[in-house]
């Protein structure tokens, strides 16, 4: 486990499955089938090149809300 997980991962949504310890792509698979099997409809979403469309100034200021180590700080 890294540094960061512990201060972020907690604000995550349940289904938030890509880079998650315990999640990922066939967890998220499941998940989809489980609610595609219930409901009529389904919407299945992967969000193309957002990551790289964040400000990181603004990213970076939010994560040193929530992120109070000096050398954690330091990395970004």
């Amino acid at each position: 486990m890294n540094l960061l997980e512990p201060a972020i991962d907690p604000r995550f949504i349940f289904d938030s499955y890509t880079c998650r310890q315990g999640k990922g792509v066939h967890r998220a698979v499941d998940r989809y089938q489980y609610w595609a099997q219930r409901h009529r409809y389904a919407l299945k979403v992967d969000i193309a090149r957002y990551f790289p469309s964040i400000d990181q100034d603004v990213l970076k200021r939010c994560l040193r809300h929530y992120l109070k180590d000096p050398q954690t700080l330091c990395w970004m």
